[in-house]
């Protein structure tokens, strides 16, 4: 398992946009903590001209490294488009979408497939493993796309599984494991690229408050010792107080 985080994690008022806690001055860039997320005016709209739903107007958003940030506000308010945006699984129609340096709008869909292998760690609220493959397995496929070679594959898979607390399960199939278990794998899946960044959606959505608060400090226990930037949309303010930020999203718009 990982070691335990100090718990040095800011708490957050839901009704404003909390500052990071890496330091006490605002200016992160003087403090040699850089962006590895930004976004420049984007927009975002779904269907046709007289049907046209707005979905993003002109977010304006930076995200340093090693920050935890979640992103929170009622159903349809654009959170997960924005994780979306992120995570180069879609487009905006206007604006920068800028990720480790990366302008997302100028890749094409090789490139977007390749920067998503290496660059971005999916944790989804519906797990999506694979139901006949084995946690092992599961995890592994991450390295699939990458060319590993099989023992390179086991090797990796068993490491990450054991760092999330299952290196007892690696057989087991997903009908086998609890919703906490399943979700570990999915963490573990996440990790086994050594990504930059981890985008969750929701990962705590089916799950209990006891088991959801062990994935959350999962989640804190690999920012911590990773420094992995993390980007969590979130309905639940019990899991957006564990973040370093917090962006209230609302018709939108950041409020």
């Amino acid at each position: 398992m990982f070691s335990s985080d100090s718990d040095q994690l800011g708490r957050c008022n839901s009704n404003h946009v909390v500052e990071p806690k890496f330091s006490d001055t605002v200016d992160q860039e003087q403090n040699n903590v850089s962006k590895i997320i930004e976004l420049r005016s984007v927009y975002k709209k779904y269907g046709k001209i007289k049907q046209e739903v707005v979905v993003l107007q002109n977010i304006n958003l930076n995200i340093y490294t090693g920050e935890i940030v979640a992103l929170v506000g009622p159903s349809g308010s654009g959170k997960s488009t924005l994780l979306n945006l992120i995570g180069g699984l879609d487009q905006p129609d206007s604006g920068d979408v800028i990720v480790d340096g990366r302008n997302l709008g100028g890749l094409n869909d090789n490139e977007l497939s390749v920067f998503r292998n290496q660059t971005i760690g999916f944790v989804f609220q519906f797990f999506y493993l694979q139901p006949y493959l084995t946690a092992q397995e599961n995890v592994e496929i991450p390295l699939v796309f990458r060319g590993e070679s099989r023992a390179v594959r086991s090797q990796k898979a068993r490491r990450v599984l054991e760092q999330v607390g299952l290196s007892a399960r690696i057989s087991y199939l997903p009908n086998q494991l609890s919703g906490g278990q399943v979700q570990r794998v999915a963490i573990a899946r996440a990790l086994v690229n050594s990504p930059k960044i981890i985008l969750a959606d929701e990962p705590t959505g089916n799950l209990d408050m006891n088991t959801g608060t062990e994935i959350i400090n999962l989640l804190k226990q690999i920012n911590a010792n990773l420094h992995t930037t993390m980007v969590i949309v979130t309905h639940d303010l019990n899991v957006a107080k564990h973040a370093h930020r917090v962006i209230e999203i609302s018709d939108g718009k950041i409020v």
